[in-house]
């Protein structure tokens, strides 16, 4: 007898090893996916939140005045040396809107990220302070809060929402033209 070919035995145990060797790959292959979706999400919400805190720190910095309109969410000053004004304001988010952050009325954040809150705090230096105006305010403690149009100091905290993620910045702003 001439044995070419495949019996009914091998080929039943090749069928049923496939399915699970696929089914294992694609456990690891959803797996990875999943972890590079949120790694890509967490890369997003960290790089748009260190972009807008860099953008309003250089703005804060190039201030000459903070006007008294200014509240907990609402940043409104005058540039050193321009004849124009900066406005931020924080418009919390509904059910229908995803919050923002606007600049001079135009949205800061880019599509899919939301912005979930955002404060301004005015800060000027505690009196009998240690450090009373230092170059890069790294101490919270050495400040306290103050009417807007008293502050030397912005601190601002934002937090920023994709999907399930959410991440929180903060940092205090010096303003040299104060």
């Amino acid at each position: 007898m001439d044995d070419k070919g495949f019996t009914l035995v091998e080929v039943l145990v090749v069928i049923t090893i496939i399915p699970l060797i696929l089914g294992v790959s694609f456990g690891v292959m959803s797996t990875a996916l999943r972890a590079y979706r949120t790694i890509d999400a967490r890369s997003n919400l960290s790089s748009q939140g260190t972009h807008i805190l860099e953008v309003i720190g250089q703005d804060v910095r190039g201030l000459s005045e903070v006007y008294s309109t200014s509240s907990e969410i609402r940043l409104n000053g005058r540039v050193y040396g321009h004849a124009t004004d900066i406005d931020y304001e924080f418009i919390a988010p509904t059910t229908e809107s995803p919050g923002v952050l606007t600049r001079n009325g135009k949205d800061t954040i880019t599509s899919g990220v939301s912005v979930t809150a955002c404060e301004f705090d005015y800060l000027k230096p505690v009196e009998n302070s240690d450090s009373p105006e230092p170059s890069i305010p790294s101490e919270p403690s050495a400040y306290e809060s103050v009417l807007p149009n008293l502050a030397s100091c912005v601190k601002v905290r934002l937090t920023l929402e994709s999907g399930t993620l959410s991440m929180t910045f903060e940092s205090i702003f010096f303003m040299r033209n104060s």
